[in-house]
């Protein structure tokens, strides 16, 4: 017997100043996991569920609330939304990049933004000890840093969240260097 695919509602993006707004489009559901989302508001096909209930959805399935969150940070990047990811990301958060170089610190990664155009996310890995989710999984993005493009293949990331109580925060995430086709 084959089993049974999880449908999860297309939602539609709008991108405005104060957030994210996330529209359900009506009668369209997507059965795979992983999906190609784009700036400028076109169709999502991630679920982005309320967080209170992901707290205990974690112990039950932490690769659905990984994928949520990890969409969720890259929602915030393609947006340019500071404030979102004020709240998204730990205080001492601490990103390490596929070239060598790496921030700490939530206000610093917030004032040095990457270009994020497009991304598309897939062969999620998840695991949670406690109140930490560890999430692996890989990217492909349309992005640039400082002006200098950066690669659009497909490679390996690790996100890290803690449960602060009320929400979920990213405390780390890494980008590994490209997988070799």
């Amino acid at each position: 017997m084959k089993p049974k695919r999880l449908l999860r509602p297309v939602v539609t993006a709008l991108f405005i100043s104060a957030g994210i707004a996330l529209i359900p489009t009506a009668g369209a559901f997507a059965a795979d996991e992983s999906a190609d989302h784009r700036s400028g508001g076109e169709a999502s096909r991630s679920a982005l569920l309320e967080e209170a209930p992901l707290a205990s959805a974690a112990y039950k399935s932490p690769k659905r609330v990984g994928r949520y969150l990890t969409n969720k940070f890259f929602h915030l990047l393609v947006a340019k939304n500071r404030r979102g990811l004020r709240k998204f990301l730990a205080k001492g958060f601490q990103i390490e990049r596929a070239d060598g170089t790496g921030i700490t610190g939530a206000k610093n990664y917030i004032a040095d933004l990457p270009n994020v155009k497009r991304f598309r996310l897939s062969g999620f890995r998840a695991s949670r000890s406690g109140r930490v989710l560890m999430v692996r999984y890989y990217s492909q993005a349309t992005e640039s840093l400082n002006q200098a493009p950066i690669t659009t293949s497909k490679a390996p990331r690790l996100s890290t969240f803690i449960w602060s109580g009320k929400r979920w925060r990213m405390t780390s995430h890494s980008n590994f260097a490209v997988l070799p086709k």
